[in-house]
């Protein structure tokens, strides 16, 4: 499995990135606003194929980086 965390000092929030190494198939967790660049080029950098977006809780900025990802 890969697996990145993304933390925003800002907020204290985490964002997570899972990924099957195999498919390469990537599900992004409460993306948000201040690590979306960061979570984008990690995705780019593995060579994952972006398919699941989960929000676990309702923040403003996870809503709308979930809109821009998809």
């Amino acid at each position: 499995m890969i697996f990145r965390q993304f933390f925003d000092p800002k907020t204290k929030r985490l964002s997570y990135l899972f990924a099957d190494p195999a498919t390469r198939i990537a599900a992004v967790v409460d993306p948000m606003l201040a690590t979306v660049d960061s979570m984008l080029e990690t995705i780019a950098g593995l060579d994952l194929s972006l398919q699941y977006i989960l929000v676990t809780c309702i923040h403003l900025d996870h809503d709308h980086v979930a809109l821009a990802l998809t």
